[in-house]
């Protein structure tokens, strides 16, 4: 009788040691989140600043200065809609690579505002233009 109360005291305590440390591991934000802040690099060669804080992402552009929005991430892939702004640079996504992101700024046609911002490096697509930037952690 000893013996199975015993047992079922092993079998219980490794169960709870499990779920604790599956509740733990699902607590660790993930290893390649874009949370914290970033030195940014235009395609024209002018720099600005990324900060993702809360999935708040904040980005300075040159001629431009601070834009924000909330973010969304999911696995590598990130974007971020912003909703609050009328006209201009709507839009922002990207991947994480290695540690490095590499993205793009949206804006709908005529792009007026990415033409302000930026000498080069601004594509044109069917109904918008994109100009491409890359991020490192500062």
């Amino acid at each position: 009788m000893r013996a199975n109360k015993s047992l079922y005291g092993i079998a219980v305590m490794s169960i709870i040691v499990v779920l604790l440390c599956q509740a733990l591991s699902f607590a660790q934000p993930p290893k390649n989140s874009l949370a914290g802040s970033w030195s940014v690099k235009y395609a024209d060669g002018s720099e600005g600043e990324m900060m993702v804080e809360k999935n708040v992402l904040k980005l300075r552009i040159p001629e431009i200065g601070e834009i924000q929005g909330r973010v969304e991430q999911s696995s590598d892939y990130f974007e971020s809609i912003l909703s609050g702004r009328r006209a201009g640079i709507d839009f922002i996504f990207g991947y994480l690579k290695g540690g490095k992101v590499e993205g793009k700024l949206q804006e709908n046609k005529p792009c007026a505002e990415l033409n302000k911002a930026f000498k080069s490096g601004v594509a044109v697509m069917s109904s918008t233009c994109q100009a491409p930037f890359t991020a490192v952690r500062k």
